[in-house]
Order: structure tokens, then sequence, then C-alpha cells
């Protein structure tokens, strides 16, 4: 499975190809949730089947064909442990993953031959992520970098850019392209908190119900629920067979649907940057639109209890907005507030039909980071 080797293969290629003179800027792709290799080794002493390994030496676990085939293995595997008092979370005992390749673009070019991050968790992934734009420069003459960044890699970002100086940025920023990026949120999450989200593949491959645990676990999607800053108080995201569902009610939400550790997560993540303070660099916003984007959810027509299962293990219908397919218009156009928060250029575009993923390869979207990349 290929999720950014066009994009990825297009700009080497460009890059090193290109017959005129000006500053060739080195390029950092940060990708977006799942959008890059997980390896895992297992030392478990239980698994949830007999045929899930239980004993590994290092092996490919985001992704491969197989492990989508064995998907409660992969699971089990791949969710985490929330701890309600230390607000952390932990690998499934006797699993340790590792992301390999960082820095190099092997990883994400292919997913096929993600201890997620976020929130409160990813300090050592932040200084990493500073090192390789130091080292990147150095490499290359010292030029500055463009950084790209896809979905929730824009997040991790402008997180970086934050809790960086301004003289920082000044030496080693060129500039950031940032493609479908959920700024604001998605309400497309709160499906994957309630239902399960079967990541765009038929239900009779993935399940959502079984994937849904994975999903809960990770800090990541509790942080992309939609934000008060750009959803209004009384607009319902998600209707229930007994109750309504705005930006002020995730508490309730988390408690209907028998998962209150979620919305301690949320409490976790929800201020790590939800002012949208400008990151202090020229920003290139790209995004997608007329996109059908899920826009709110109705249970309505499912039993609130006494029979097989809940309400929230049924799928929703879907009540649609406009957007990229995955996060919703206003969102994505989020960045436009920085337009007088700093005195660095913000430039907005967007591409009409471009899907939250497809947009990677989108010709448009090439041309556009070809001409960032020759200034």
């Amino acid at each position: 499975m290929k999720i950014m080797s066009k994009l990825t293969i297009f700009l080497i290629v460009f890059v090193s190809s290109a017959s005129s003179n000006p500053p060739k800027y080195p390029v950092i792709l940060v990708p977006g949730d799942g959008g890059c290799q997980i390896e895992a080794r297992l030392n478990k002493t239980a698994s949830p089947h007999w045929y899930c390994y239980k004993q590994s030496d290092w092996y490919t676990l985001w992704l491969s064909g197989l492990q989508l085939e064995l998907v409660e293995c992969m699971v089990d595997n791949m969710r985490l442990l929330y701890d309600n008092v230390s607000h952390v979370t932990r690998n499934t005992p006797g699993v340790e993953i590792r992301v390999p390749g960082f820095g190099d673009t092997l990883t994400v070019e292919w997913l096929d031959p993600f201890h997620p991050i976020f929130s409160n968790e990813m300090h050592e992934y932040v200084k990493r992520l500073v090192a390789l734009v130091e080292n990147t420069s150095s490499m290359n003459g010292g030029n500055r970098v463009v950084m790209i960044s896809h979905s929730m890699g824009c997040l991790y970002t402008l997180y970086m850019l934050n809790r960086q100086s301004q003289a920082w940025k000044d030496r080693y920023i060129r500039a950031v392209v940032t493609l479908a990026a959920p700024w604001s949120g998605s309400v497309k999450a709160l499906r994957l908190m309630a239902s399960g989200d079967n990541l765009g593949q038929s239900s009779r491959i993935i399940n959502p119900l079984q994937v849904r645990a994975l999903q809960r676990s990770i800090p990541s999607t509790v942080f992309l629920l939609p934000y008060d800053t750009f959803w209004a108080d009384e607009e319902i995201l998600v209707y229930g067979p007994s109750a309504n569902y705005t930006v002020k009610d995730y508490k309730q939400f988390f408690d209907d649907i028998e998962f209150p550790d979620g919305f301690l997560m949320r409490q976790d993540t929800e201020n790590l940057i939800k002012k949208l303070e400008p990151p202090g660099v020229e920003v290139h916003c790209l995004y997608g639109t007329n996109v059908k984007t899920p826009g709110a959810f109705s249970y309505t027509g499912h039993r609130s209890g006494g029979g097989r299962g809940q309400w929230y293990d049924a799928q929703p219908d879907i009540i649609y907005d406009d957007g990229d397919g995955s996060v919703n218009l206003r969102s994505l156009m989020a960045c436009k507030r920085w337009e007088e928060l700093q005195e660095q250029k913000v430039i907005l575009k967007s591409f009409s039909g471009a899907e939250h993923l497809r947009m990677l390869k989108w010709p448009d979207v090439r041309l556009y980071i070809r001409d960032v990349l020759l200034n």
C-alpha cells in the first residue's frame, strides 16, 4: 500500500534534476496519522486468539496485508493502554514498538514491505524533529528547510514551531507547506470514538467494531475532535436516541458510549494548539474542497440498549458538510486567521475535488509545491 510515494518521488526527482539555479531548499516530510511504517516485537503471555503470535522478532505491524487479514491480532498489538492517573499511554504488555528510518523517506514511500504520538507524550518526537531540521540544513550548505506536512503531521509541525524561538525559525525554516490540515478538528473523529471506522475498506474486510478499541486508545483521535473555537455551542454533532451532543457535551458523550477515559484524554490534548498561535514562518495552506465530508452523525434510528448491543455499536447515518472527505472546510481554512497575526506570508490555496489522501498526488498540488521549492 503506497500513500505518500508519488509526492515523495516527485519532489526528489524534481529537485535533483531541475536545470535552473535558484536556491534548492532541502525538504522534510511530516506524514499524518498512520502515514509511516511501524514495527513491533512480541514477548506476550496471552493473545486474543490461538492464531495470534505471542513471540516474535521485529516485523511490520503497520501496514501489511497479512495484518489486515488478522485484524484482531493487529488491534491487540497496536492498541494503547491509557493511565488515567499519569495521563499517559503505554503499549500492550509484551509489545515493543519502533518507527524505522526516522529522517529517511523509505518508510513513508511504502507502508507495506504507528505507536502514534501526540499530546503530553510527544516531547521526544519534537526534539528529534528539531534535530532533523538542523541536520538537514547543515547537510545542504546551511540552506533553510521547506517542511511539507500532511494531515496530522501539520499539527505536529505547528506544535514544534510554536516552541521554537523566532531566531531559530528565521535561521532554519524557509517555508511550511501544509496539506489537508485538521487545524480545528474533524467531526469524523466522533464516529471513530463511538462506532469505529473501517479505514475506507469494506466492512467485510475490516469490521469497525474490531478496530474501535485501537482507535479509542490513541490520544491523537480525541485530539482531533471538533473545537469550540470553530463549532458553535448549540451546533449538534451527534444525534443520539436519548441525547444530542455538541462541542460542550464531550464528557456526557464519552460517558454514554461507556468510554470515560476518552474525556480525560481530551483534556490532556485539548489546549496544545487550540489557540492556533501563528507559526512565525511563511505558510502555504493547501486543502481540498467540494468533497462530501461528515458534518454530523445520527444514531436516532438505533436502539439505546436492551437488544443486541448499544446504539453506538451501529454505524450512524451521515449528515454531510463541505470539506475534503475527512476534514471539514472550516477546519481546513482555520489557518486564515494567521494572515493578520504574523508578518510572514500566509497563503491559502484550495483544490476542488482533492480528497484528503488523493491530494498527495494531485497534479496541481505538485506544481504548487514545485514553485515553492524554486522560490
